[in-house]
């Protein structure tokens, strides 16, 4: 009899162990999903956060060690992100200043180009009816001289305004020996300025 009380003992005694185990074991795996779970849901409020476009936003970095390295490099890759926000918007608002910039100097350089060409039309006629009633031949190749030149301006002038007026760009195949000689031929046409 004392046999069997000892037998019952022990099974009930390996039961209990085994029920508390089992609880044990139940209660860590609740306790870790819940808070496995928590911080789940944190990194998903974050990220619907920054989906709307507030990137100030940090992670709270959880206490275990994998789910803290990954709060840690999801902050750190939101850092990053902000970073490279604000220097494009800076290049966004320097490219902005910049094309204003280009556009106040087209502006004024067609005002300019208007305001010269005005006068070199004037110099220009006034020189050829001059040349008509000047009976000396030096001082008729002088005026014509003053209407090349007037010319020559007023071509220079008519350049600038194609240049700044707006244009729609179409590309083409052509030769470019063409555009090496027009280029070498203005250069050097600037240059005999230079020397005059």
């Amino acid at each position: 009899e004392d046999h069997r009380d000892i037998t019952h003992t022990r099974i009930a005694s390996i039961l209990t162990t085994i029920a508390i185990v089992i609880i044990i074991v139940i209660l860590v795996i609740i306790l870790h999903y819940q808070f496995v779970r928590k911080s789940l849901r944190e990194f998903e409020d974050t990220i619907n956060i920054i989906k709307k476009g507030d990137l100030n936003k940090r992670l709270a970095i959880p206490e275990t060690k994998e789910l803290g390295a990954l709060g840690m490099n999801f902050n750190e890759m939101l850092d990053t992100l902000q970073r490279t926000q604000n220097e494009l918007k800076e290049f966004h608002k320097k490219e902005l200043r910049n094309k204003y910039k280009l556009a106040t100097i087209g502006e004024m350089s067609a005002r300019l180009a208007h305001e010269i060409r005005n006068p070199l039309t004037g110099i220009a006629n006034a020189s050829e009816i001059m040349a008509d009633f000047i009976q000396k031949e030096e001082n008729k190749e002088i005026l014509e001289e003053i209407q090349r030149q007037a010319k020559r301006a007023n071509s220079a002038v008519n350049d600038l305004l194609k240049y700044s007026g707006k244009k729609t760009v179409r590309l083409s195949m052509n030769n470019i020996n063409t555009v090496i000689e027009s280029v070498a031929g203005f250069m050097t046409d600037y240059q005999d300025d230079k020397d005059v």
